[in-house]
């Protein structure tokens, strides 16, 4: 009986403590259901899932387009021009999330142009640019900023290409849900249970 009692408080703890610490929710951006090129200004945004992609207002307008494969990315909309393109994703409800997984691909060789990643949150650039550059790849390939898995609200990215060298695609992108107080609840009648048990126990 008084390991069935145990097993029973400690599995309470146990799962409360699960519900209290929130979960990921995970999306990965692929830009797929486009039949066509998609170029993102002051008043276009392109949705998929709960995430928003628009132009952040610097540089030339991004543009989703087909990578020749019959797959959809994000490039660089007007290249060779030095300007780059200024692209953001956030959540649609703006809340946070994290970058898990971001890859790109460089179509042209013999470039010296760039990506740069940096996050933002509550209006704050908490991770400053980081710039990747690599040469041509026959695939997209993983980029690996300092921030990956930290939480930010906003994603800033800056394509600069030279005749559509790099495309940016499959953003693995995780809203963490923040526990609704009944869970913290939860979890405090689950300790409180468990402290409880272990002070009638003690008791002579």
């Amino acid at each position: 009986m008084m390991v069935r009692r145990v097993a029973v408080v400690a599995a309470v703890v146990a799962g409360a403590c699960l519900l209290a610490s929130g979960h990921a929710v995970g999306t990965t951006i692929t830009f797929t259901g486009l039949t066509g090129p998609m170029t993102l200004d002051s008043s276009t945004t392109y949705t998929e899932g709960d995430y928003d992609v628009d132009w952040s207002g610097g540089g030339q307008h991004p543009l989703i387009a087909d990578d020749g494969s019959g797959n959809y990315a994000l490039w660089d909309s007007v290249t060779g021009d030095g300007r780059g393109t200024g692209a953001r994703i956030r959540r649609t409800d703006r809340e946070s999330f994290t970058l898990d997984a971001i890859q790109a691909r460089n179509f042209a060789s013999g470039t010296a142009f760039f990506i740069v990643l940096s996050g933002r949150l509550d209006g704050v650039e908490v991770y400053a640019g980081e710039q990747f550059s690599f040469a041509t790849s026959s695939d997209y390939i993983d980029l690996a900023p300092s921030f990956l898995g930290k939480e930010i609200d906003d994603l800033r990215m800056i394509i600069v290409s030279y005749h559509g060298s790099y495309a940016v695609d499959n953003i693995e992108v995780n809203a963490v849900v923040i526990p609704e107080p009944v869970t913290m609840a939860g979890l405090a009648l689950g300790v409180g249970c468990l402290a409880s048990y272990v002070r009638r126990r003690r008791a002579p």
